[in-house]
C-alpha cells in the first residue's frame, strides 16, 4: 500500500497543478472564441478592411521603382468623394469613411443590415515626392494612389566603402 501511495502522490500533484490551470486555460479558449466570433461576424478580412490597435485600417500595398512610389488600398463600399488623401513633408494620409446599406424584402422577412466605418493610414514615404505628380485613382473598391519622385530622390544610391583601421 505504501507503493500505492507514492505513485498516487505525483498524480494528485500533477492534476491539482492541472486543476488550476485549466480554468485559465479554459478561460483564455473561451475569450478567444467570442472575439473571433465576434470579428468574423463583421466580415472586416472579407471587407478589405483589418483591426489594429483598435482601429479600422485599410489594407494596403506600398511599393517603389527608381522612378514612384505607389500605393494600392483595398477600400471596398468607399466612394471617392468620401476619402482624403494628404502628403505632408515625407507622410501620405488617406482617410476614409465607409457607408453601405443592404435591405431584402421578401413575403415573410424584411432584412435590413448596414455596416460603416471610418479609417485612417499613415505611410512614411521612403523619399522625397514631387507634390505636383500625385494622382490618385479609384476603381472597384481599388485606390491607386501614385507618386513621382522628386529629380534629388532620383539621383540613386551612392555606395560607401567600408576601409579596415
Amino acid at each position: 500500500m505504501e507503493n500505492q501511495t507514492e505513485t498516487e502522490k505525483p498524480r494528485r500533484a500533477k492534476s491539482l497543478v492541472q486543476s488550476l490551470a485549466d480554468p485559465l486555460d479554459r478561460l483564455h479558449d473561451e475569450m478567444d472564441r467570442m472575439f473571433n466570433s465576434y470579428m468574423r461576424g463583421i466580415n472586416l478580412p472579407r471587407l478589405g478592411f483589418h483591426w489594429s490597435e483598435g482601429a479600422l485600417l485599410a489594407n494596403l500595398d506600398v511599393s517603389e521603382t527608381p522612378e514612384a512610389v505607389q500605393i494600392v488600398a483595398d477600400v471596398p463600399g468607399v466612394n471617392e468623394k468620401d476619402i482624403e488623401i494628404t502628403l505632408s513633408n515625407h507622410t501620405l494620409t488617406l482617410k476614409g469613411k465607409r457607408e453601405s446599406s443592404i435591405e431584402e424584402k421578401k413575403k415573410n422577412y424584411h432584412r435590413v443590415e448596414r455596416s460603416y466605418g471610418e479609417f485612417q493610414r499613415r505611410i512614411t514615404l521612403p523619399c522625397e515626392i514631387d507634390r505636383d505628380h500625385v494622382d490618385a485613382k479609384l476603381k472597384d473598391g481599388v485606390l491607386t494612389v501614385s507618386l513621382q519622385k522628386t529629380a534629388k530622390a532620383m539621383e540613386g544610391e551612392k555606395k560607401i566603402p567600408v576601409k579596415a583601421t
